[in-house]
């Protein structure tokens, strides 16, 4: 009895196969906790009780208003837009639905019921690298979340997860990444960058050397705008004013998306060379498509990396740390230096980023030369 009472007050969800489940045509007064398990692509969720959904009934749910879905996915991969209330980019939603599969041992538990030691456990189990963990780390902290906003649960347990193992290759590759995206360039290398030659050979020479000048173009206007990669290969050719030495781009977040950044005269030249009217995008393919991230990633590893060591250990996201770096050093302010590379932080808002004028960008970023300087000492007068 003292158990039959302890049920009453907390039941313990019930399975029930789905056919089961939809011959049932009445139910008790007090309603069971029933979980349909088989068959999940019908819409049997919605007889289930929120607070009783499934690991993957719940997936199903967050995927819905969170993920991109596969044409809104396409279009943000081809022209960088992206649904205001969908919140991750295609490349994490990928990771996500990769973790999902991964965790195909909990799928059919009810996701409140599932605590720390249960996603320890399955990670324990699951014998996948460290990579493919984090992505399931990544996933059930994102449930958690969102289950919470739902009040699915009353308490998120995915914060508590301690187990992800890495074998010693992984622990140094990681090592290797944390140096890497931390790495600046040097005076030198930029000052290499300027006084490139092509080293391409072979019988399609000089379409090679046409890549290679169009990686060093690119990083050298990177290094001079403090853009992404992905923002200045999605500029459009009517956002440029070269006139007024300023273009429109940005993307990812709201403080950076549609930002107003300088041309800088050093670069100037480049934006000319690959600017056309005609075009709906500065940089444009052979073939007439927009030129996206993986053509230029491509032509990075084929007809740069390997040429110029001098300057391949960096990424072309090294540019955007460097410029933020330089304007630092000059002395340029924080809201200046956000209002330009379009980073955003918890004291500077998008509301704050509109008080800073183009006129006062293009000021700051005329002091980047990228050469030593010495340091200029202005002393109160004694008046």
């Amino acid at each position: 009895m003292v158990c039959l009472e302890n049920y009453h007050k907390n039941p313990t969800p019930l399975y029930i196969k789905e056919d089961k489940y939809n011959r049932i045509v009445t139910f008790p007064k007090v309603p069971y906790p029933l979980v349909s398990v088989e068959n999940p692509k019908k819409k049997v969720i919605e007889k289930v009780k929120k607070e009783n959904y499934t690991f993957k009934q719940l997936y199903e749910k967050f995927k819905e208003a969170k993920m991109l879905t596969k044409e809104e996915m396409q279009l943000e991969k081809k022209y960088h837009i992206r649904p205001k209330n969908k919140p991750f980019g295609r490349h994490y939603c990928h990771g996500m639905i990769t973790a999902f599969h991964n965790s195909t041992a909990l799928h059919d538990r009810v996701y409140k019921e599932l605590r720390a030691s249960d996603f320890n456990k399955h990670l324990k189990e699951s014998k996948k690298g460290s990579e493919s963990q984090r992505q399931m780390v990544n996933l059930f902290m994102n449930l958690d979340k969102f289950a919470l906003e739902e009040d699915i649960i009353e308490k998120g347990y995915a914060q508590f997860i301690t187990t992800i193992t890495c074998n010693k290759k992984e622990i140094k590759k990681a090592k290797d990444k944390k140096v890497e995206k931390e790495r600046l360039f040097t005076y030198e290398q930029i000052n290499y960058l300027w006084n490139f030659e092509t080293r391409s050979r072979g019988l399609k020479e000089h379409s090679k050397k046409e890549r290679e000048l169009f990686i060093r173009d690119f990083w050298l206007m990177l290094l001079y705008s403090g853009c992404r990669a992905d923002e200045l290969l999605s500029v459009y050719t009517a956002n440029i004013f070269l006139d007024d030495d300023y273009f429109i781009g940005g993307l990812k977040t709201e403080a950076g998306i549609n930002r107003e950044i300088p041309i800088h005269s050093a670069v100037k030249h480049l934006w000319e060379k690959y600017y056309n009217p005609d075009n709906e995008f500065l940089f444009m393919q052979p073939n007439g498509n927009k030129m996206d991230y993986d053509y230029y990633f491509y032509h990075f590893q084929n007809n740069f990396e390997k040429l110029h060591p001098e300057v391949s250990d960096h990424t072309a996201h090294d540019a955007r740390h460097m410029l933020r770096n330089e304007l630092r050093k000059l002395g340029i302010k924080d809201i200046i230096i956000n209002s330009i590379i379009g980073h955003s932080n918890d004291d500077v808002g998008e509301d704050i980023y509109s008080h800073v004028s183009i006129e006062e960008k293009q000021e700051a970023l005329k002091m980047v030369t990228y050469k030593e300087q010495k340091k200029l000492y202005i002393f109160a007068s004694n008046q």
